[in-house]
């Protein structure tokens, strides 16, 4: 799984955290701006980390920013993930030298991603249509064969 800030522009490299909680493991990783992530270009204001493990729909995240020796919150949910290899992006603002963030509604880079509960979603009203279709059509021809 990626987890992305997004930071307001480019500036100074921060001391940013993921504190994970996966499947009742503590797991902290460091956020990165460094360019060493495939596709991330180091200063650029994105700070990435990956973590690997046991597939999850629900996960714990926190956000923490040092800022002069002191640890501070800048976002903290129980994530929903979509997918297991998801992607959890935060949007940050700052206030002076401290971040506060949100989860982003979607990547804002990559391709869209839908949901497997969307997908069997889509896929049994297309079966549902085709039953529908299916019906009328012998209802019709039902019809037909009175007449005569």
């Amino acid at each position: 799984m990626q987890l992305e800030v997004v930071t307001p522009g480019r500036g100074p490299p921060l001391a940013l955290v993921a504190e994970l909680q996966w499947l009742g493991e503590t797991r902290t990783v460091a956020l990165l701006d460094d360019g060493s992530q495939p596709g991330d270009i180091a200063g650029d204001g994105v700070y990435v980390g990956h973590v690997t493990g046991d597939t999850l729909r629900f996960l714990p995240v926190r956000i923490l920013q040092v800022v002069k020796g002191e640890t501070l919150e800048v976002a903290s949910e129980v994530a929903a993930l979509e997918q297991p290899s998801g992607m959890l992006v935060y949007e940050a603002t700052a206030t002076g030298e401290v971040l506060h963030a949100q989860r982003a509604a979607a990547p804002w880079l990559g391709q869209p991603r839908v949901s497997h509960e969307r997908e069997r979603i889509d896929l049994a009203g297309a079966w549902m249509a085709f039953a529908f279709l299916v019906v009328a059509y012998l209802a019709g021809g039902a019809g037909r064969a009175a007449r005569r």
